[in-house]
């Protein structure tokens, strides 16, 4: 009787686990048809900005963020909408005067920052915060894409970009050293154009 009651007590956890298991994994698939259906939605929102009929609005900036943040909003694990977004923003901000716009500005330094968090390592993303960096403080841009090239160094543009920051800079040596390493590339003779002009700067007396 204790054994027959035993296999009972026994038949029926395994029902029980069964059940629980059954149960757990319609959540699962619930969440993930639900997860889907909001990634879907949120990249048929930015195909629409960016190669759709949105993208013909280029005026309506305003407009365009909005999108863009309803799609976000959707799926926040997006780093390349993040992008799109920062650079349509910041080379975006001159408005009809030729002047900048301070929201477009703005909109640059959420999306970069958005991204960044997402992807940290993305030059894109890296490249844009430096120029935004730079706005207020072009020893610390320097700093901060000096780090990215220490990471990714064997990238002739990286130093290029170097090169036309310590040229601005007035640092020359700094300048002339990471010019070395864009020798042979594609982006020579610009960084070289730019080395020059700041060398011929430095020349001219006060």
């Amino acid at each position: 009787m204790s054994a027959s009651l035993s296999g009972h007590l026994g038949q029926r956890f395994d029902v029980a686990i069964r059940i629980l298991i059954g149960l757990l994994l319609l959540v699962l698939s619930v969440y993930g048809i639900f997860h889907g259906i909001r990634a879907s939605l949120a990249q048929a929102i930015y195909h629409y900005v960016k190669y759709g009929a949105g993208s013909k609005v280029v005026e309506d900036l305003r407009a365009t963020f909005r999108r863009c943040q309803d799609s976000f909003r959707l799926y926040p694990y997006g780093y390349y909408l993040c992008i799109w977004t920062a650079e349509k923003a910041y080379y975006g901000r001159f408005g009809p005067n030729g002047k900048e716009v301070p929201e477009r500005l703005e909109a640059a330094r959420l999306w970069c920052e958005r991204g960044l968090e997402l992807n940290y390592y993305k030059s894109q993303l890296r490249r844009l915060k430096t120029r935004l960096l730079a706005r207020e403080s072009l020893p610390d841009a320097i700093e901060y894409w000096g780090k990215y090239v220490d990471w990714q160094f064997w990238e002739p543009y990286n130093h290029a970009v170097l090169v036309e920051m310590y040229a601005e800079a007035g640092d020359l040596n700094n300048a002339l050293e990471s010019l070395v390493w864009v020798e042979g590339s594609e982006y020579y003779e610009e960084a070289s154009r730019k080395f020059d002009e700041a060398w011929k700067k430095e020349m001219v007396p006060p």
